[in-house]
Parts: structure tokens; sequence; C-alpha cells
């Protein structure tokens, strides 16, 4: 379990987040892990929930790009 934790957590820092601590990223992990253990089926069941609910906005999402803005829409009417 804690070589599992370790490599885990040092992917996260070398990948994802290189600005914050290690213990940071520990203490997250056994948070989740220990939150998990204890309230069983009902907590994971919540954890995907708002996982999917952070992400669903952001795969509908489109950048504004230069070809979608039409400029003359902001000049004000003269």
């Amino acid at each position: 379990m804690l070589i599992t934790l370790v490599a885990y957590v040092e992917i996260l820092h070398v990948w994802l987040f290189p600005d914050v601590s290690l213990w940071v990223l520990y203490l997250i992990c056994m948070i989740l892990a220990y939150s998990y253990t204890t309230s069983g089926f009902r907590a994971i069941i919540g954890g995907s929930l708002l996982a999917v609910l952070f992400v669903l906005p952001f795969l509908f999402f489109q950048p504004l790009t230069s070809e979608s803005i039409e400029l003359w829409q902001f000049v004000p009417c003269i």
C-alpha cells in the first residue's frame, strides 16, 4: 500500500503539480483513501459524481478563436 501511494504521489508531483510540496499530496491522498474506506460505496459514488460534474463543462467548452469572433458586433452604433 505504501509503495503504491509513494509511486502515485510522485507521478502526480512530476506530471501535474510540480509546485506543490509532496507532503500536501500525501495528505490529500491519505484523506481520500480514509474517507473512501470508512464511508464505503456512498463515498466512491459521491466522488465519482463530483468528478463528472467538474469535468463535464470542459467537454462542451469551445474556446474563442479569432475566426469565431466578429469584431463589428462590438462597435457601438453611431
